[in-house]
């Protein structure tokens, strides 16, 4: 099996694409989930296997069963069909390798919309992800699950993905602008009631100034009511917290320094005993001076003592220029 490892894999795909088109799959999930190969090709061609798979059982599916009025959710279809699409789910769901730009105008227009927002995801365009979700899916667990892998406080692009959310269902945009085509008659329209339901639940996530800005000004006071009465509390209680952590902070800068004037502040004690080193008198109650060796001398001793070394220092300059 190791021998088997160490071959160029592109040329065995190549081999096998060939003569054994059957295999080319296996190799490529086992490549893939037992070697974990990043090649970006790799991955790239099981996204279009699985693709071509899912779409020849979805279109033999949906001849089977026209007049079913409401399939099964993505990937719970009935057999091959369910297994195929779960695969291709999983795939773009948890693969980090594969290039979404170059897949998604490949895919279907008017269905395999789950695996359309899981592209758009990969490829940052939220907003759009989650009007799938929100209008044309219309699961809002799955766009609320949505938000709850994508949200990142750390990564401004992912840092609003719940605001997204919420401006989705309240202004819903044209999706047959971006190329989504819909079944006729199931325009998307605004939805208040489930807007404020991801309000409720993940305030603490949103831009509160931001929602308001959103809400339609028809919105009545008591379905913000308690959104509002969150908001206002958690901004009393992070207002007082920032009050005490300033007096704290405060107080201790007072006590560092306090104890920076204590250490830099040298100590001496004068006693009747202590004399001056000029004159070796007591200083008793006598203005001093204080030398950095720790010397004390009467204040008139010290001028003294400096006039003298003065007078020694301009002698010495003449001498020097004398000669």
């Amino acid at each position: 099996m190791a021998e088997v490892k160490t071959l160029p894999r592109a040329q065995v795909l190549d081999h096998l694409s060939v003569h054994a088109p059957d295999l080319v799959m296996p190799y490529l999930e086992h490549i893939i989930h037992h070697w974990e190969d990043p090649t970006p090709d790799f991955h790239d061609q099981l996204v279009q296997i699985y693709k071509q798979q899912v779409e020849v059982l979805l279109d033999e599916y949906l001849n089977k069963n026209t007049n079913q009025q409401q399939r099964p959710r993505a990937g719970e279809e009935p057999g091959a069909l369910g297994k195929a699409r779960r695969k291709l789910l999983e795939h773009l769901a948890e693969s980090k390798h594969y290039q979404p730009a170059k897949h998604i105008s490949s895919f279907p227009i008017n269905d395999m919309f789950e695996e359309r927002a899981l592209l758009l995801g990969n490829l940052g365009r939220h907003e759009l992800a989650l009007a799938i979700y929100a209008h044309v899916l219309k699961e809002p667990a799955l766009a609320e699950e949505y938000c709850r892998k994508t949200y990142s406080r750390e990564r401004e692009e992912n840092r609003e993905v719940y605001l997204s959310l919420i401006k989705m269902y309240l202004s819903p945009p044209d999706l047959v602008s971006y190329g989504i085509r819909l079944p006729e008659g199931s325009l998307p329209e605004a939805n208040v009631e489930d807007a404020l339901k991801v309000l409720t639940a993940h305030h603490h996530l949103v831009d509160s100034t931001k929602v308001l800005d959103l809400l339609p000004s028809s919105t009545p006071l008591r379905d913000i009511c308690h959104f509002l009465s969150t908001v206002l509390q958690e901004a009393t209680t992070h207002h007082r917290k920032s009050q005490v952590l300033r007096s704290l902070l405060f107080a201790e800068h007072l006590q560092v320094h306090k104890q920076r004037i204590q250490t830099e502040a040298p100590r001496f004690a004068i006693h009747e005993s202590t004399v001056c080193r000029g004159c070796g008198k007591r200083l008793g109650n006598s203005a001093f001076a204080r030398y950095p060796d720790g010397a004390i001398e009467h204040l008139f001793c010290a001028k003294e003592r400096d006039r003298k070394l003065q007078g020694q220092q301009e002698v010495q300059s003449t001498d020097a220029d004398h000669f």
